[in-house]
């Protein structure tokens, strides 16, 4: 991870270097209470995703987590995004306690969510968004 993000983030670094980080409950609940990050990372971790994300903030009015820093560890074969946290709660936690109303609301969000993604323009190649 670039260490002039590092050094910005000094509880970052120390749970990072945690011997069971991610998987320490713990460590990332600390982590993101903190720092307000969230650090995805591990080998089946796909840095497109967080293009996909800079790519979508850039080009749309959908709200995604801001991304600090995409980070590919050669040593370790392990990528990194370094994201803002996202206020709020998960659907899956909320669903169960709204209202009809209310999860029409949420399927009228999210179908002009994906209604706005078709409008997009293709790109002029064929591949992925980092060329």
């Amino acid at each position: 991870m670039p260490l002039t993000f590092l050094a910005r983030y000094p509880q970052l670094q120390r749970s990072m270097q945690h011997p069971t980080y991610p998987r320490s409950m713990e460590a990332e609940e600390s982590l993101r209470s903190e720092t307000s990050l969230v650090v995805k990372f591990g080998k089946g971790v796909d840095l497109i995703e967080g293009e996909n994300m800079l790519f979508v903030q850039g080009n749309t009015s959908i709200r995604v987590p801001r991304v600090y820093t995409l980070y590919s560890d050669p040593y370790t074969g392990k990528n990194y995004i370094v994201m803002g946290k996202m206020p709020g709660q998960t659907l899956l936690s909320l669903w169960p306690q709204l209202s009809p109303s209310e999860k029409e609301i949420i399927v009228t969000t999210l179908y002009n969510y994906f209604n706005e993604l078709r409008s997009l323009p293709p790109p002029d190649y064929y591949g992925s968004l980092g060329g």
